[in-house]
């Protein structure tokens, strides 16, 4: 039996690392193999079988640890990237919103100095979304000489269109 005990010592001293305690209950205990009793061989033996066992455990629990860590180094990379990634594209759209906004109020320009019954000819047959685009931007006394020309149904329609806008807005 105490021998048990200073088995199970040695077996903590072990998997904590002391191994000056380890020396200690080697110097105090002289194991001599031939008092060792049936039951205490297989306890050995079995205790060995343990260890093998927990020791694989521990290095394969470390591998899959070192591999989820290459995982997450190249997750947060890839992650990175992304965010560049959509920072340029950000800028790009930016930069579209622009060049769309400039194109928009070149087109203002055009019809706003063209005579409102040619002016109006033109957007009678325009997509709604863009004369609504454009009749905004227009300098309001401009634009009412230009409606007054249009096909009244064209007016009306985006008449209803702006108020929705504005009542979206509200």
């Amino acid at each position: 039996m105490v021998f048990l005990t200073l088995l199970g010592a040695s077996l903590w001293a072990e998997k904590n690392g002391a191994e000056k305690v380890l020396a200690k209950i080697s110097d105090l205990v002289k194991f001599d193999p031939l008092e060792t009793s049936e039951e205490e061989i297989v306890l050995f033996q079995d205790l060995a079988k343990r260890a093998q066992e927990l020791k694989a455990k521990e290095e394969h629990l470390n591998k899959r640890s070192l591999s989820v860590k290459a995982a997450e180094v190249a997750l947060n990379e890839k992650l990175k990237h992304f965010d560049l990634l959509k920072q340029d594209l950000l800028k790009m759209l930016e930069k579209l919103k622009e060049k769309d906004d400039k194109q928009m109020t070149d087109l203002v320009k055009i019809y706003a100095s063209m005579k409102p019954k040619m002016a109006a000819g033109v957007l009678n047959i325009m997509e709604m979304a863009t004369l609504k685009e454009i009749v905004k931007r227009m300098e309001k006394r401009k634009a009412a000489l230009i409606l007054a020309a249009m096909e009244k149904e064209k007016v009306k329609l985006l008449s209803e269109v702006l108020a929705k806008e504005c009542q979206n807005i509200s």
